[in-house]
């Protein structure tokens, strides 16, 4: 008997040094955001954020960091962050709900864990922890090996493991009747202020063989981007695709780059370099030509340029194994790359039509059309979002346009502030993104300039 109760209380005292171990979390440094985020290199040596080291040659005083987690219990939470200099006398300032704290970075070579401060938690969701040093002078600021967090608030805590830094897509698709046959996709996109991040897509018109839109690709050069699939299933390398499998160009618009592209599927790729600018709608146009005896189908994609008021052809691209019209209709958002995934994202996309073969046009927002965005319509003011990713999605009624903001992190399920809004909370293995529509704006599509295309 004596030996079981000894047993038990040894299994108990393991258990309970479990739940403390448990009870400490380590965020990687190398998950941390900069802004203004780190310049792209080559070079990882040269690399502010990397998985051995976390961060280091952190020597800007002008460039802040920020650990990003969600809070799902509340309590007290202890925050401590595992630092060193080379360099004495550096410090940082740390700020979290609201509230500031002054710590000393240690000169020494060795990380040591030096306690950031202690917080009450009161409200679950998202936290964000900004590290600067603005009375720091020259040479590094400090090495951050990880983030360390102990408390009561721990429970079920959440936060992205992934070193990778740009967020995931967020997608609209366009539900349609299976058997309309679309041979033409018109949309509108505008780019608030403030809204165009460096490695921002914003895909005004998709569809099941491309994509069609405007790309930030550094900061001196913007692009208007037509690009078609070609058939098969190779995923990387377009040398491996057959001659049969692979897009035509058929034809391109005055100084557009045409090529083949990989890693994302392959396929025929065009780009216009365009000054486009934040605060103007630009006008998207794709058309299908089908020949269903050799069952290619022409896409084309046109883009509206407001200085010459003319529509402008990107390029042509014939199709191999399709013979079909236009079909999964879709817009996105998308950080395709980079280290600014914690910036916010956004587009608004305004009067999308469709014209079907027998030439009559429809516009999502007419009672009869059979393309209502993202949606079957619930009640006569609400709207039930679909996405092909999970996320958290919030939204309102459209009246002319849809506003995609795209965020790394959301503050979670928002409550029913009124009739107009609606919420569907989801998970997703990544990043947790907010997709909301806003009643604003007006102004629609001339169906006669799209004729004119």
């Amino acid at each position: 008997m004596n030996i079981r109760i000894a047993f038990l209380l040894v299994v108990l005292s393991s258990l309970s040094l479990f739940s403390v171990a448990q009870a400490k979390l380590e965020i990687p440094a190398y998950t941390a955001y900069a802004r203004p985020a780190e310049a792209y290199s080559e070079d990882e040596a040269g690399s502010m954020f990397t998985k051995e080291a976390g961060i280091r040659n952190w020597t800007d005083a002008s460039r802040q960091i920020s650990f990003f987690f969600k809070i799902r219990k509340t309590g007290k939470l202890q925050l401590s962050l595992l630092l060193k200099n080379d360099q004495p006398g550096s410090k940082l300032t740390a700020v979290i709900a609201g509230k500031k704290f002054t710590l000393d970075v240690p000169f020494s070579k060795k990380f040591k864990a030096i306690s950031v401060g202690t917080l009450q938690i009161t409200d679950t969701g998202f936290y964000e922890l900004q590290l600067s040093a603005p009375l720091h002078k020259k040479g590094p600021i400090a090495d951050i090996k990880s983030l360390l967090l102990s408390g009561d608030a721990l429970a079920n805590i959440h936060f992205n493991p992934d070193p990778r830094k740009n967020s995931a897509s967020v997608h609209l698709f366009y539900p349609l009747d299976d058997s309309l046959k679309i041979v033409s996709f018109y949309n509108e996109i505008t780019i608030p202020q403030d809204a165009d991040h460096l490695h921002s897509y914003y895909m005004a018109c998709g569809f099941a063989r491309g994509y069609f839109g405007i790309q930030v690709n550094s900061e001196t050069e913007r692009r208007v981007i037509f690009s078609v699939w070609d058939a098969g299933d190779e995923a990387n390398d377009r040398n491996k695709v057959s001659e049969e499998n692979k897009v035509q160009l058929m034809a391109k618009g005055d100084q557009v780059f045409a090529d083949g592209f990989g890693n994302e599927g392959t396929g025929g790729h065009s780009h216009w370099i365009y000054p486009w600018k934040t605060g103007i709608t630009y006008r998207f146009l794709v058309t299908a030509a089908v020949d269903s005896a050799k069952a290619t189908t022409s896409y084309a994609g046109y883009f509206y340029v407001p200085e010459t008021q003319k529509w402008k052809l990107i390029a042509c691209f014939k199709a191999p194994k399709d013979g079909k019209p236009l079909r999964k209709l879709y817009s996105f958002v998308e950080n395709f790359d980079g280290s600014n995934g914690q910036e916010y994202r956004k587009a608004l996309f305004s009067s999308p039509w469709i014209r079907k073969e027998n030439g009559d046009w429809k516009n999502w927002k007419q009672p009869d059309s059979a393309m209502m965005p993202l949606v079957k319509r619930v009640t006569g003011s609400t709207m039930e979002v679909e996405r092909k990713i999970t996320g958290f999605i919030c939204g309102t009624v459209a009246s002319d346009k849809i506003t995609v903001l795209m965020v790394p992190y959301s503050p979670g399920l928002l409550k029913i502030k009124s009739r107009w809004w609606i919420c569907i909370r989801m998970r997703i293995a990544r990043q947790n993104m907010r997709l909301r529509i806003n009643r604003s704006g007006n102004g629609s599509a001339d169906p006669n300039l799209i004729r004119q295309a």
